[in-house]
């Protein structure tokens, strides 16, 4: 008895050391909770992107920004003194506001006048009745910004990029247009980035709130005993304020591409906390002397080894070429791995605190339940166990066919692929171009060199009519012409205009002119095929006047060429992802074809989703290529848990196999769920990316499921491993 005295105090001081350290990093990991940022990082996902990136943010570091806040502007007559006088007055106020670069709206279109001057709309005597009517049949560039009825007008507002200066703006048409009786509505891409940032808010409260609710509810219902669900659910959420603590202190963004991160941990953390529960259970009900220590031996290294592998997939999207893709993989790597060790640690404290005040009889009855008889899906293994040739050969002909499909699949992607088509921003945008024509831009840069800007930009200007003849470029020409028709001097004409777009135009700092041509803009692929006819007929140009002296730029074009290599890059962290895995389970188990197994069962299901995307023609997009990615890295954690407990189960147990499986069945079956109920909040999401992001994901865990339980055992048998 006095042996025993020393070896219980010993024991209770080693578990409160235990549970010391697991309430310190818990209060740290806390702090770090509260540091994390949220911003849409739209605007940062293209950096890095190569030429095309590198040729537009020269274009803006000389110009500023190509695109604006669009005001759409409606009454029953803009043209009645006290609705033109309101417009005067919210044009004045935008020109006044602190970083607005430039303001148009239709008093800033210049109108030749018959005594060969120019004025705009404001200093044209008479009656605005009858004198609007007629500056639109002198200056037909008004009808971009001024409807003929006068009951829509269009301003335009370059600089402003943030949720702030939006608000203002917004604040500022209220105030002086809501009098006379005048409506209003904003959109453009700013206004587009913005709406995705309130969005990305709501969606990431939602998908955690939602994917907290159904994973522990699935995990509770499915475990059958209460102080496995305890252990679960305490472990599982001291993991998940690790690994979101460890973004916090990382500095990292919540943005539209890792609003899924937090939810994503928070289903690895209850996936790991269900494999180690269920074996806790095992072993209290066992002959182990020391149950929770071992369960700690025998589950925690595959615990590890799937964090590993996910923290991988998670760093292979640095091969994206995007900044801010690889930011958020080397965060959700180390968010991963901060959560693994929480997990593990939170386990083992519960579990020996438990012993310690419970004894070893009351907590073998407390988790004395077992796993509901609807996680028991024994028969998928017993089928691929049974009919193995047939399985592993059907299952390896469908990855090669589905690889090769996928592959082949095209690139998608949109600057408003963020928003939905009913989205008022999407709407408005779509009745601006309908009444005023397209509002997208592309910016040809043209160097002078010495020559005449008007020479220069006409030859640009018939360049790009050659090759596509619907469009009608914007230039110091289309000023010039408008000058020569009236009788004016150019000069004349250019004084009239916005100090930035003149000088634009005129290329009076940068020995360069701009050439801008309006399109309807659709989505990348478009985009890429309209640039490519017209830097064909420009090239001619190019070539006589010294290599890249015209260039085709904007974000149009920028994101339409990056957005494709960048996506396909995402395939290269997908190949990484799967050979690193391969090699690490190889050397875990010290096989290579256990490697070479693994990996067949888990680039099926990856294989089959990415080949769907191509045959609906819905093509890969950037939610799609890193929900591929990161869903193998998840996927393969329930392989590694197959591959460990037939590592664990006696070589010489006659049908070794099917004990194994019949072991791991039910907490393979049970942490698929949970995946699964972790990412339903993704369905309903405000934002389209988040809800095909959860989507494809679950997917994939779900024929991840079918393809560990029925083609991974037929593959074993097969070769015999």
């Amino acid at each position: 008895m006095r042996s025993a005295k020393p070896f219980k105090k010993n024991k209770i001081l080693g578990v409160a050391a235990l549970w010391l350290v697991l309430i310190l990093i818990d209060l740290l990991a806390a702090h770090g909770v509260v540091r994390l940022k949220f911003d849409h990082g739209l605007d940062r996902i293209f950096s890095g992107g190569g030429e095309r990136y590198d040729d537009f943010s020269t274009y803006l570091e000389k110009y500023g920004a190509a695109d604006g806040v669009l005001i759409l502007v409606k009454g029953e007559d803009l043209a009645a003194p006290t609705s033109t006088a309101a417009l005067i007055d919210l044009a004045l106020d935008l020109q006044l506001m602190e970083g607005i670069d430039a303001v148009y709206s239709p008093f800033s279109v210049p109108i030749p006048t018959a005594d060969q001057g120019a004025l705009t709309l404001e200093g044209l005597p008479g009656d605005p009745t009858r004198t609007w009517r007629e500056a639109h049949a002198v200056q037909p560039d008004l009808s971009r910004v001024l409807t003929l009825d006068r009951q829509s007008a269009l301003i335009t507002v370059i600089g402003p990029t943030d949720g702030m200066a939006i608000a203002r703006i917004e604040a500022l048409a209220t105030m002086r247009l809501a009098e006379p009786g005048i409506s209003h509505r904003l959109t453009g891409l700013p206004v587009a980035l913005d709406r995705s940032s309130t969005y990305l808010l709501q969606d990431f409260v939602r998908l955690n709130v939602v994917g907290a609710i159904f994973g522990i509810l699935v995990a509770v219902i499915a475990l059958n005993g209460w102080w496995v669900a305890v252990t679960t659910l305490l472990s599982a959420g001291t993991a998940l304020l690790w690994g979101v603590g460890a973004l916090g202190w990382l500095g990292a963004e919540i943005n539209v591409i890792s609003v899924a991160l937090p939810v994503l941990v928070l289903a690895l953390c209850l996936s790991d906390a269900v494999h180690l529960g269920m074996e806790q259970r095992t072993m209290l009900r066992s002959s182990s002397v020391r149950p929770i220590l071992e369960t700690l031996l025998r589950i925690g290294p595959a615990v590890l080894l799937t964090s590993l592998t996910t923290a991988i997939a998670f760093l292979s999207l640095g091969l994206s070429g995007s900044d801010a893709i690889s930011q958020m993989g080397t965060s959700g790597a180390l968010a991963v791995l901060a959560a693994s060790c929480g997990v593990l640690l939170a386990n083992t404290a519960l579990g020996a605190a438990a012993l310690l005040l419970l004894g070893r009889e009351r907590l073998a009855e407390a988790s004395s339940g077992a796993p509901r008889r609807f996680c028991n899906w024994f028969w998928l293994a017993r089928f691929g166990i049974a009919a193995d040739r047939p399985v592993a050969v059907t299952g390896l002909l469908l990855t090669v066919v589905a690889c090769v499909a996928y592959i082949l699949a095209d690139t998608r992607f949109s600057l408003y692929e963020n928003l939905r088509e009913t989205d008022p921003v999407v709407q408005t945008m779509q009745d601006i171009e309908s009444s005023f024509g397209a509002v997208s831009t592309l910016q040809i840069t043209v160097d002078l060199a010495g020559e005449n800007p008007v020479t220069m930009a006409r030859t640009v200007s018939a360049r790009v009519e050659a090759a596509a003849p619907e469009l009608t470029p914007f230039s110091i020409a289309t000023i010039a012409d408008m000058a020569a028709t009236s009788g004016m001097e150019l000069t004349e004409l250019t004084g009239q205009l916005p100090e930035l777009l003149r000088k634009r135009l005129e290329g009076i700092e940068a020995d360069q002119t701009i050439v801008t041509v309006p399109f309807h803009y659709q989505n990348s692929a478009q985009t890429r095929a309209l640039t490519a006819q017209i830097e064909v007929e420009l090239s001619t140009i190019s070539r006589a006047s010294g290599a890249n002296s015209v260039q085709v730029s904007g974000p149009e074009v920028m994101s339409a060429f990056v957005s494709k290599d960048m996506i396909r890059a995402l395939s290269l962290s997908l190949l990484f992802a799967i050979g690193a895995v391969g090699l690490i389970i190889a050397l875990w188990l010290k096989s290579v074809k256990a490697g070479v197994l693994a990996l067949a069962a888990n680039i099926l299901p990856v294989a089959l989703v990415g080949a769907a995307l191509g045959a609906t023609g819905l093509g890969v997009s950037f939610a799609a290529g890193i929900a591929m990615t990161l869903a193998f890295g998840i996927a393969v954690d329930d392989t590694i848990h197959v591959m460990n407990r037939f590592r664990l189960t006696s070589a010489f147990e006659p049908q070794r196999l099917v004990r194994a499986m019949q072991d791991v069945t039910p907490p393979v079956v049970v942490t698929s769920m949970v995946l699964v109920g972790g990412l339903f909040g993704a369905f309903g999401a405000n934002l389209p990316t988040v809800e095909e992001f959860g989507g494809l994901a679950i997917a994939v865990f779900l024929l991840a499921l079918i393809a560990d339980l029925a083609f991974l055992p037929a593959l074993m048998k097969w070769s015999r491993l």
